[in-house]
């Protein structure tokens, strides 16, 4: 779900709701366009770190596809800027 603000700093809430992603295992990592792109993380260096960690295959995470938590980032990223959204995982 995404609410749209008005304020100017903080454009939008999405709020992510997870129910059975808990029971899933054998996640991918980010395909070879998402990391070799350097551009989409250059103001975030903790977050390229930690997909081209997961990349091809995630095997650090067991309950949480974490590559997709990083999709929606970069895609909110790029809608709002860095600092221009929040992210609620639930």
């Amino acid at each position: 779900m995404v609410i749209k603000s008005e304020e100017e700093e903080q454009k939008l809430f999405a709020i992510e709701c997870k129910f059975s992603e808990p029971y899933g295992s054998g996640h991918d990592g980010l395909s070879e366009k998402y990391i070799n792109n350097v551009a989409l993380w250059k103001d975030i260096p903790h977050l390229y770190d930690l997909a081209r960690t997961i990349s091809p295959k995630d095997t650090r995470f067991n309950h949480l596809y974490a590559t997709q938590s990083i999709k929606h980032i970069l895609g909110l990223k790029k809608n709002c800027g860095k600092t221009g959204f929040k992210l609620l995982y639930l």
